[in-house]
């Protein structure tokens, strides 16, 4: 078989030793060692671990960049309140900035595919919407996007005036419904209105819903099973924040999580979000605020991760990097580093809907080739992605110099002597791939 590429003497995480990938018309042809023939392409790898490209499970890319400019707030409220009032006035040409940065800023970060929502509602119309279409298609050949038509907290208030706009919005061709539930008047009809447009326009469904920490609000994730049985929505719909499930008391969020995997619900935990603006409810006790990630991963239910806000109102951090989320999520959800990794890897593909997702054969070539060979470093240490592919064509690449330079002992010597020349690295401080010297091109910390 003719190669287009061939990637040599990678690292997998479940395979021992180094590997060769043959690459051809977009797909994973072969993996093994020493392939043959030579593709018309060659890239040495040098032992770096290689990974199928990140999933993005939940980005608000109409958002992004706006904390410089409005702040960040002290609740979803307060934030929904500052970017509903910035967003009247703010140009088309500022809208489409804002996603495209947020898709460059992601592909540069390794990620292959991004669930993006868009808010649609009678103050913004489908502007944000059909800027998200537009980047799409120019974006099509570097990264996956699956459109959102986002019902906001205003549409989803005012639901039966906001239906013509609604169905104008799904015409447009977004992958998917979304829509809020959290602080919204008569949640469960919205929550049935929003299952019978998915079910009619035969599009999955996005709940943003139960984002509260406040132990004393209905839980809305419990109809949702329900729901998705009643429309015909087994396996369509996903649930994101989810934090009052992760306040509940565990034989109660056991019994919810075993309803959903049932309907084949799945969730997506936003953690950097989440963890920011949750626990802050005066003179109650400061919780995580992320959802009970365990728990839904004993019962089966898939879960994946997601950014959820890039420096906007809603948080004034983010990176646009699936490790930072894993990390958080881990260091949150008490999950080791292979159960973080997953749910911005083979969890995000599940929940998404991914087919040929991995790095096998007959897998599609989206891969990432992280600066390490190590494994188990991934998620720990966060390393630069040194390639990133997309259909086996190369989207992005880092490189750069690292030199580092030890300290001199003191003179003499603690003990009256020298313990190594000076100027030289104590051994286990040299981190490059594959034991190569840290002196030689890298890859850029992004």
């Amino acid at each position: 078989m003719a190669f287009d590429l061939v990637l040599r003497r990678g690292r997998l995480a479940a395979t021992p030793g180094l590997v060769d990938i043959g690459i051809a018309a977009g797909v994973i042809a072969a993996v093994g060692r020493d392939l043959q023939p030579s593709g018309r392409e060659e890239l040495v790898l040098d032992g770096r671990v290689v990974l199928p490209a990140f999933v993005d499970a939940h980005l608000h890319p109409d958002k992004a960049f706006t904390a410089a400019a409005l702040g960040s707030a002290s609740s979803v409220e307060e934030a929904s309140e500052r970017f509903g009032r910035y967003r009247l006035t703010r140009s088309q040409e500022d809208l489409r900035r804002s996603i495209e940065r947020s898709l460059a800023l992601l592909v540069s970060q390794g990620v292959g595919t991004v669930r993006a929502h868009a808010d649609v509602d009678d103050a913004v119309g489908l502007r944000a919407l059909e800027a998200l279409l537009e980047a799409r298609q120019t974006w099509g050949d570097h990264i996956e996007v699956q459109a959102v038509a986002f019902v906001t907290r205003r549409a989803a208030g005012r639901f039966a005036e906001a239906q013509s706009l609604l169905r104008e919005a799904l015409a447009c061709g977004p992958d998917l419904l979304g829509g809020t539930l959290t602080g919204v008047p008569a949640a469960p009809a919205v929550l049935q209105g929003l299952c019978e447009l998915a079910a009619a326009h035969n599009v999955r469904l996005d709940l943003h819903i139960d984002e509260t920490d406040d132990p004393a609000a209905p839980c809305l994730l419990e109809a949702v099973p329900g729901a998705a049985r009643a429309h015909g929505l087994e396996g369509r719909i996903t649930a994101s924040h989810c934090c009052l499930l992760g306040c509940l008391p565990t034989e109660a969020a056991r019994r919810i999580a075993a309803r959903l995997r049932e309907a084949d619900v799945s969730v997506v935990t936003l953690p950097l979000t989440n963890l920011y603006l949750q626990g802050r409810r005066p003179g109650g006790a400061a919780v995580r605020g992320v959802t009970a990630v365990r728990t839904l991963l004993e019962a089966g239910v898939p879960v994946a991760a997601g950014s959820d806000n890039l420096r906007d109102p809603y948080s004034p951090y983010g990176d646009g990097d699936p490790l930072t989320t894993a990390l958080l999520a881990g260091v949150a959800a008490h999950l080791s580093p292979s159960e973080t990794l997953a749910l911005v890897t083979t969890g995000g593909a599940r929940v998404l809907g991914l087919n040929r997702y991995g790095v096998g054969v007959g897998d599609r070539a989206d891969l990432v080739v992280i600066e390490t060979d190590t494994p188990e470093e991934v998620v720990a240490a966060r390393p630069s992605r040194r390639h990133v592919f997309h259909r086996g064509q190369l989207v992005a690449e880092s490189t750069f110099t690292h030199r580092l330079l030890a300290p001199r002992p003191a003179e003499g010597g603690p003990c009256g002597r020298r313990s190594r020349p000076c100027g030289t690295v104590p051994p286990g401080l040299s981190d490059g791939p594959a034991g190569r010297d840290t002196g030689e091109e890298g890859a850029a910390d992004p």
